[in-house]
């Protein structure tokens, strides 16, 4: 028998009493989506969910056991969006294709970062799998590849994050407020840094640049395992 924390695509469907379903996975994923983008994630609810789908929240409870299983479509139901092209056998172009993807994905819904660890599904599997061969020529062992998958994401995750957080800031304050706060004394090795970088002019590195800049360093670690 299924558990509720079977993830929802394992769960027997078949042989379920009641009406046929009437709703795809996709439907609600979409439904919820929609709900997060313009309220945000804590706004999102099984009553929500059902209002924008015309049903009851009876009804949805045929299809999910909760908001996780919703959370887990959304985030599903947002990997397909993504556009594979062939792979080149290129792996820094092959791996950027995917990751600006996501990065981008991440700054259009900020709300993604909230959904902790979610369920992979079909397309986030064909999202893994498409890592998978990215990184291939590489040539690194299956838990290398695995963890550089987990590495590569996060940043690109946490990339789009931080941009949609700074959108409507001055990153020059942010940086500004750090270099307030570093005291030499009792931060030297921060205020070291910070005068170094002041000194060469590092603060003004592009956006682009860093974002590629921590990529390279990803893939030079995982390519070091060879």
């Amino acid at each position: 028998m299924d558990s509720p924390t079977t993830p929802i695509w394992l769960r027997a469907q078949d042989g379920r009493p009641g009406p046929r379903p009437r709703y795809t996975f996709s439907e609600i994923g979409e439904a919820a989506i929609q709900i997060a983008d313009a309220d945000g994630l804590d706004k999102l609810s099984m009553r929500g969910v059902a209002t924008a789908l015309g049903t009851g929240p009876a009804s949805l409870y045929r299809y999910v056991t909760g908001k996780t299983d919703i959370e887990d479509l959304m985030a599903d139901r947002i990997a397909g969006e993504y556009v594979f092209a062939p792979i080149t056998g290129d792996v820094r172009t092959d791996v950027l294709m995917i990751l600006e993807q996501i990065r981008a994905a991440y700054r259009r819904h900020p709300w993604l970062a909230d959904i902790s660890t979610p369920a992979r599904g079909p397309n986030g599997v064909r999202l893994l799998d498409r890592m998978v061969a990215a990184l291939t020529p590489l040539g690194a062992d299956a838990g290398s590849s695995m963890l550089g998958i987990a590495l590569l994401s996060g940043w690109a995750m946490n990339f789009g994050s931080q941009e949609s957080a700074d959108a409507r800031t001055d990153p020059s304050v942010g940086a500004a407020h750090v270099a307030a706060l570093a005291d030499p004394e009792q931060h030297p090795h921060l205020s070291a840094l910070l005068r170094e970088q002041s000194r060469t002019g590092g603060e003004s590195m592009d956006v682009e640049e860093t974002f590629r800049r921590g990529v390279d360093s990803l893939l030079a670690g995982i390519g070091s395992d060879r």
